[in-house]
């Protein structure tokens, strides 16, 4: 195990619950901390799939709208869109009512 690895894992396990003021903080901290460690990323397809569009509007969006997320270069050829990201995105989207989204997105996003 390397250094970097253990080190990572008791930051991980370091929640003293005495430390927080209730099980839901203890626990919410532990969530958070955990999807740190672990990211899921999906492909264009499934962004697709995700928002019902071609793969083409997936890449235009991300060319013409600097909110919409970017996706990460994984290797050559490999390309993917944080999970995490786009589930913020949508969010900002619902919380904003999508009306500054809508703006600049009306004519692509359903």
């Amino acid at each position: 195990m390397s250094p970097a690895t253990k080190t990572a894992q008791m930051e991980l396990f370091a929640l003293a619950p005495e430390a927080a003021t209730s099980k839901t903080e203890v626990a919410t901290k532990y969530v958070v901390q955990c999807i740190k460690y672990h990211e899921t990323y999906i492909s264009d397809h499934q962004v697709a799939s995700r928002y019902g569009v071609s793969r083409a509007t997936i890449w235009r969006w991300v060319e013409s709208n600097p909110e919409f997320p970017k996706p990460v270069k994984l290797s050559p050829g490999t390309t993917r869109w944080k999970l995490s990201d786009l589930v913020r995105f949508e969010a900002q989207r619902d919380r904003d009512g999508g009306a500054r989204l809508k703006s600049k997105m009306a004519s692509e996003f359903p």
